[in-house]
């Protein structure tokens, strides 16, 4: 996967998802929705490197900027995004950052300045993320969730990894 240089004359999408693991996982449906309703732009996804091999493993996605979370802005020029993404959730924070980029377009749940739908309360997080993207023109099959096989033979074959969860939900 490239990293962020010089434009390549290509439109350009940011999607903010700087978080783990399960995350990149659930939003792998959105990511593909977006790929399809767009095969005419740069999809650049603004999440931890270490998350890279898997990432690779989606088939949407061109390029990488390294962002351990929301506490350091990005680094992309203001202006330079076409659209911005914010699949990281439904704070100020994440929005201010998609907002530094100065898009030509904001592509979020509903808040001040920004088009979209109501936040959702309750539901699997794979059907937030294609629910907001489908919203705004980049129609996304929540059920799309498979991801490439590895290359690379396994450590431990027949085994089955299950992802339960590291971080609590803020308010438990």
């Amino acid at each position: 996967m490239e990293r962020l240089a010089e434009p390549d004359g290509r439109p350009e999408i940011l999607v903010l998802r700087a978080l783990g693991l399960g995350d990149l996982l659930v939003s792998v449906p959105a990511l593909r929705g977006i790929r399809r309703a767009r095969p005419d732009a740069r999809v650049v996804v603004a999440m931890p490197t270490w998350l890279e091999p898997v990432l690779d493993l989606v088939d949407a996605v061109d390029v990488l900027v390294p962002t351990p979370g929301l506490e350091v802005v990005l680094d992309v020029a203001p202006g330079r995004i076409e659209t911005a993404v914010d699949l990281h959730g439904h704070g100020p924070q994440s929005r201010g950052r998609c907002e530094a980029l100065r898009p030509q377009r904001l592509v979020g749940f509903r808040a001040p300045g920004w088009d979209g739908p109501e936040w959702p309360v309750g539901g699997l997080e794979r059907r937030r993320w294609a629910g907001l993207v489908s919203w705004h023109r980049m129609p996304a099959d929540p059920d799309d969730l498979a991801i490439r096989r590895p290359e690379e033979r396994s450590p431990a074959p027949g085994c089955v990894v299950v992802h339960v969860g590291t971080a609590p939900a803020p308010g438990r």
